[in-house]
């Protein structure tokens, strides 16, 4: 996956997939899942390319395109 994002640079993970077949072999089954999830958490999200992903975690050696947290602690620190 680090590849796919490596040779698509600026690119968001939804840019890189076909929509019918992403809804089909993942958003359904995670459905559920994902509801509950929600349900009994209150997550944040910082994706590669939106304007409050720290440009830091660019430097990672294996960057990641997708954080989810909780609180608003880990902004802060990560910004700073």
């Amino acid at each position: 996956m680090a590849d796919l994002f490596q040779k698509n640079p600026n690119q968001r993970p939804s840019d890189l997939v076909n929509e019918t077949e992403t809804y089909l072999r993942f958003l359904i089954p995670m459905n559920l899942y994902l509801e509950n999830f929600f349900r009994d958490t209150n997550p944040n999200f910082i994706i590669n390319s939106t304007f409050d992903y720290p440009e830091k975690l660019r430097d990672a050696k294996d960057p990641i395109e997708l954080l989810y947290y909780h609180g608003k602690r880990l902004i802060f620190i990560m910004n700073q």
